[in-house]
């Protein structure tokens, strides 16, 4: 097996780095954060959720660095880095430095704007996050609602050792980039005034799912659209459908019961955030709802089966 990089390192990428309850518990490093308990602000009123599944953060190279160490010895995987890549047909993938690489099977995991996505002329849609770090230790793993500002998007605060990844998560075909970056930098200066922060990064999130086996060509993470589009979560999408691929790559008959799972929740998670586009009046009534009734015995069960 060769796997195409386009980057110099495996791992570096615009990402808030947080792990949902969806990550497989095989696949989180014992060095990742875990936060017990969320913080969940929905109009500038702060509500405090004990959490029946812990929720992780961990830096993407250092999430790469484990997951790579995990491939035994011998595997048979060639890893080639700083390659870019484009479709030549359906079994053939040229390089820009003149070479070709021909396959019965290929594996497009190349994200948002995936060239192997595109070569199969499938449609997409996309969410934007845009985020800073700012340098600082906080323990709020934290989310901020409000129908008002965000939409149907939210803003975040996730921590990890020695900073706070902070960010917003929006429909650009809603709310403007540039109205979303001064959202962004205002509640960095009302939450961490002082504080120094780095450069916004920016990552486009696609949620347009379109299946991931296409005769010889399979998709995975947000390369096939299986991003949450309610929350942007991709990490933990990426990983299972990855997972779930190479089991079927080595037995053809395997059914992939993981991604079914996930595409079930994931079904389930967009029914209800047409809920929000519907009725936008009432969105931040509905995130409390919603926060209630996770409160309720088996409501977080309920919400993220």
């Amino acid at each position: 097996m060769v796997v195409l990089e386009r980057q110099r390192a495996v791992g570096p990428k615009a990402c808030a780095g947080a792990l949902s309850r969806l990550m497989p518990a095989d696949l989180t490093p014992p060095s990742a954060l875990r936060f017990d308990e969320q913080v969940v602000e929905i109009a500038g009123k702060e509500h405090r959720l004990r959490l029946e599944t812990p929720r992780f953060t961990i830096p993407r190279e250092t999430l790469a660095s484990y997951q790579l160490a995990k491939i035994p010895n011998g595997a048979g995987v060639e890893i080639m880095l700083g390659v870019r890549a484009r479709m030549r047909d359906r079994h053939t993938i040229a390089t820009d430095g003149g070479d070709e690489w021909s396959a019965d099977s290929i594996v497009g995991a190349d994200g948002a704007l995936s060239i192997v996505r595109r070569s199969l002329g499938l449609p997409t849609r996309r969410s934007l996050g845009i985020y800073r770090e700012v340098r600082t230790i906080s323990k709020d793993y934290a989310l901020l609602l409000d129908a008002a500002r965000y939409g149907t998007g939210y803003l975040w605060s996730f921590p990890h050792r020695d900073r706070v990844n902070i960010g917003i998560y929006f429909d650009p075909g809603r709310l403007a980039p540039a109205v979303a970056r001064g959202l962004l930098d205002g509640e960095i200066a009302r939450r961490f005034p002082g504080m120094p922060v780095s450069p916004p990064k920016s990552g486009w999130v696609a949620h347009r799912y379109a299946g991931v086996e296409h005769e010889g060509i399979y998709l995975i993470g947000d390369a096939a659209g299986l991003a949450l589009r309610a929350t942007g979560e991709g990490i933990s999408t990426a990983v299972v459908s990855g997972r779930e691929i190479g089991r079927k790559l080595k037995d053809r008959r395997y059914a992939m019961p993981e991604l079914a799972r996930l595409l079930a929740f994931k079904k389930k998670q967009e029914r209800l955030f047409s809920l929000l586009e519907r009725f936008p009046g009432m969105q931040d009534t509905l995130y409390r709802l919603f926060i209630t009734a996770k409160r309720l015995p088996g409501g977080q069960r309920f919400f993220e089966r």
